[in-house]
């Protein structure tokens, strides 16, 4: 087991220990966490040093971005709280994970809202996050 994804397994969801149910909205420290262990496991495990890897957030990256505020006050406040804490990177030989290759661009908005045909009252109820690798997938959305 790689150091990164041993130093979380005290925060993986179990039955000793549950979701947090005191929560409005996500768990962004948890999941943040669990999100930058698998970014450098991904990173270590493909032969990088782990002292050369990226720790850029998403906000970070996307500070100088105009589209950001425009992606981000249409999300709930532990969704950015997550966005502020999770490592995202772009190198071209490296994805997160096999299938996904990063947190979604914050030009992306339309592209990661998701209309509910059935119910129109729940437009935008969810945002995909990550972005898949067109190369191992069809559908350009990954993980909501």
């Amino acid at each position: 087991m790689s150091s990164a994804i041993a130093r979380v397994q005290g925060l993986k969801v179990t039955a000793e220990n549950p979701p947090r149910d005191d929560l409005d909205g996500v768990d962004f420290q948890r999941c943040a966490a669990l999100h930058n262990a698998i970014v450098e496991h991904g990173w270590t495990a493909s032969g990088r040093p782990v002292d050369e890897m990226p720790r850029t957030t998403w906000w970070d990256h996307h500070s100088d971005n105009p589209e950001r505020d425009d992606t981000t006050s249409r999300l709930h406040l532990s969704v950015i709280e997550f966005l502020k804490r999770a490592y995202d990177f772009y190198e071209d030989d490296f994805n997160f994970f096999q299938y996904l290759i990063s947190l979604r661009h914050a030009g992306d908005i339309e592209l990661g809202f998701k209309e509910d045909l059935e119910d129109p009252d729940y437009d935008n109820r969810y945002y995909t996050l990550y972005c898949t690798d067109q190369t191992h997938a069809s559908d350009p959305n990954g993980s909501m």
